[in-house]
């Protein structure tokens, strides 16, 4: 068995925590670098006009009150307790990409130590990447982290609860593209470096009955963590959007049910939260629906998650 060398952080110290990278073969790192060219934090607009600025509350008490303009308008939907949203609502059948989270914005009077701020801060503790027996690069919560904890709680390893349900844990980021960008880039991902994984996220928010509002982020080249989290159709993590400043969504990923140490990361590709949903249905432009990960119609990839509910192939979005 190989031994894991290590790369101790991959974000040159722009995340609140290390990020540590385990591999075995130079060749895997050198491979690495030529796809992910810079490590970002948050999404960055390629030539979008994207800034927009909504209304921010008064408050002096960090947001305590139910009297919030923020709350108010746009509802509160954070457990401060866990550092994440409200157990119930990550379960939520009824909860969709029309159920935005706005996060307390630069107008508002309150500080960073703001109930209502909590995405906009960065990921929640330090995340490694590995590789996998069968999916490429995963993510999991860092071993060294877990280690320290257990040392700390006096806790067998099988007992190790490192993430809560409900806790955001990271977002998925890169550049925010047009979709006539996003065909483009597709494709010359394929014909010019070899790249056949669509790391190309397509979000669509349904406005009213007739008005759609697409956000394409591409973390291939330029993104954070989310881009190295594999799918599962029994995911552990579960996709909200947030805005908090701007008309574009941040989509946060958060914890569907306690995680324990060791255990990999995962998110449902299509949107779903593990309801072992049918290829036609993933295909179908229903309201609110996610695509990642996925070759032309005619080249399903398969998926390797091992759920039960196993749909047996990757999502995949037609119109790139």
């Amino acid at each position: 068995m190989s031994t894991n060398k290590i790369i101790k952080n991959i974000t040159e110290g722009i995340e609140n925590y290390s990020i540590r990278l385990l591999y075995q073969e130079e060749s895997q790192v050198e491979d690495l670098r030529r796809q992910h060219i810079k490590y970002v934090r948050n999404n960055v607009s390629v030539s979008l006009d994207s800034d927009f600025y909504y209304d921010g509350c008064d408050c002096t008490d960090n947001c305590e009150s139910s009297e919030c303009g923020c709350k108010s308008t746009h509802g509160y939907f954070y457990n401060s307790q866990i550092s994440g949203l409200d157990p119930n609502l990550v379960q939520s059948s009824n909860a969709t990409f029309n159920h935005t989270i706005y996060e307390c914005n630069s107008l508002c009077a309150c500080s960073n130590q703001c109930q209502n701020r909590l995405v906009q801060h960065g990921i929640s503790l330090p995340l490694e990447i590995f590789r996998t027996s069968l999916c490429g690069w995963g993510v999991r919560v860092s071993s060294s982290y877990t280690n320290n904890q257990r040392n700390n709680q006096e806790k067998d390893v099988d007992d190790q609860v490192v993430i809560k349900q409900g806790q955001f844990v990271c977002e998925y980021a890169g550049e925010i593209i047009k979709t006539d960008e996003a065909r483009r880039r597709w494709r010359s991902y394929k014909s010019d470096y070899g790249i056949t994984d669509n790391y190309i996220f397509c979000i669509r928010e349904h406005i009213g009955k007739d008005r759609v509002l697409r956000t394409n982020i591409d973390p291939t080249r330029v993104g954070n963590i989310g881009r190295y989290i594999n799918h599962s159709c029994s995911p552990n993590l579960r996709m909200f959007l947030v805005r908090v400043n701007s008309i574009v969504p941040i989509a946060a990923l958060f914890a569907t049910r306690e995680i324990r140490e060791n255990e990999e990361l995962s998110f449902d590709y299509s949107g779903q939260i593990g309801m072992g949903i049918e290829d036609e249905k993933i295909n179908n432009n229903e309201e609110d629906s996610v695509s990642k990960n996925g070759i032309i119609v005619g080249e399903r990839k398969p998926c390797f998650c091992g759920s039960e509910n196993c749909c047996g192939y990757l999502p995949f979005d037609e119109s790139l």
